[in-house]
């Protein structure tokens, strides 16, 4: 990896390049056309409801989240057998939301 100097240099350079070709910056590190951001990260932090579907998955239903299981043997196995592959989750209460 170069030097962090080099690295900023070159994240400004990005930066001021994007900016001069109407590229709007709305995560530190992604920008886009208005209105052609990333749905799928904006989601994240609007705190919005998602589907993640197989394997390590997360799924957030505006109140709880959890995840499947990382193990792609045990993720089959659970499915075979009719069990749930969920291997973590969590309510969401309004204080943990707005952090």
């Amino acid at each position: 990896m170069p030097p962090d100097e080099q690295k900023s240099k070159w994240f400004s350079y990005a930066h001021n390049m994007l900016k001069n070709n109407n590229y709007i910056p709305y995560e530190i590190s992604s920008f886009s056309k208005k209105g052609y951001e990333c749905q799928h990260n904006l989601n994240y932090w609007k705190i919005l409801p998602y589907v993640g579907y197989g394997l390590s998955a997360y799924i957030y239903d505006g109140t709880k989240r959890w995840q499947n299981i990382n193990s792609i043997d045990s993720y089959i196995k659970k499915l075979k057998s009719h069990k749930s592959p969920i291997h973590f989750l969590e309510t969401i209460n309004k204080k943990k939301k707005n952090k």
